[in-house]
Parts: structure tokens; sequence; C-alpha cells
């Protein structure tokens, strides 16, 4: 029974991990009917959540998972299930509705995979949840992570971590009220 010990301890952050890599594994060159490009562009609505599962090689689904590993081990030991739920998928489909207003008023042959803005929504709520120094490091971070991007010229769904992560910090400030939450 110790096998499972830590799976108890995390069940929702390892079964997202364990999810992410069965679907990478089963689903690896087959992306683009589960991403999500578009409405206009004949996406169905089903993609804002299965875009969040796919990963378009090895790299980019290990960097997510670790991010999930640090964050959502933290996080699912302070909140609740529900609520740890809540700030995952529910940055993850801020993330997908951002993606959407760019790639429909903005740049239209864009296209979304990843977790990235579930876990930028995490790593935002873990965040200010620590503290003071801890919200100095996310922002020059978050700066840095996305200039570095930009100067190797790797295409990123800088949109989709926007949206990660407004949802995280509202989600944080909406739940702040609880007294669990008081520093």
């Amino acid at each position: 029974m110790n096998k499972f010990k830590e799976y108890k301890r995390y069940p929702i952050t390892l079964s997202l991990i364990l999810l992410n890599i069965l679907i990478f594994i089963i689903i690896p060159h087959n992306i683009h009917g589960y991403a999500f490009f578009s409405m206009y562009n004949g996406s169905p609505i089903y993609t804002f959540l299965t875009s969040l599962f796919m990963h378009g090689n090895i790299s980019h689904l290990l960097l997510n998972m670790i991010g999930l590993l640090i964050f959502g081990f933290y996080l699912e030991q302070k909140l609740s299930k529900k609520e740890f739920l809540i700030l995952y998928f529910g940055s993850g489909f801020m993330s997908s509705l951002f993606a959407f207003i760019y790639i429909n008023y903005i740049n239209t042959h864009a296209f979304v995979i990843g977790s990235s803005g579930a876990i930028f929504g995490l790593y935002a709520f873990f965040s200010y949840y620590i503290g003071n120094k801890e919200i100095k490091s996310f922002w020059l971070n978050v700066i840095i992570f996305h200039i570095l991007l930009f100067v190797i010229n790797m295409p990123v769904a800088w949109y989709g971590h926007l949206g990660g992560i407004i949802f995280g910090l509202s989600y944080f400030y909406l739940n702040l009220k609880k007294p669990k939450y008081k520093f």
C-alpha cells in the first residue's frame, strides 16, 4: 500500500499528469482534431477542453507536467479538491477563451495546444497565496520567460498564458475573503 501513498496525497495532480501522458502517447500525431483553432474556422466547442491535454512534442509535455507537479502538489494540499479543480480547469478554460478572442479577432492562423494556460493560472494563484516576495518573482519570471520565447522566435500562445493568469489571480482574490486564506 505504500506505493499509493503519494497518489492518495495528490490524486488530482497525479491523475492530470497521467492523463496528459496517456493522451500524448495515444494521440501523438493527430492533435489538430483536438487543438483549439477557432469557432469560426470550424473548431468544435469541446476543443476548449481537449486542447488542455494536447502537446506538440515531448519537451512541451515535460515542461507543462513539471509545472503541474510543482504547483499542483502544493495547491492540492492547501485547497479543497473542488477548489483545485475549479482553479485548474477555470484557468484552462480562460486560456482557451483568450485564445478564441485572439484567433478570431487578431490572428486567424494560430492554433493552441497544451496545458500551460492552466499551469500559469496555478502559478499565479500560488504566487499570491505565498506572499509578497513570491509575487515579485512571479511577474519577473513571466516577463523573462516570454521575452526569451520572443527572442528565440518560439511560437507560444502568450494570450493563453495571460488568460490563465487572469483566472488564477481572480480566483485568488474572490476566495481571499474565506478565513483559510488569511495570512
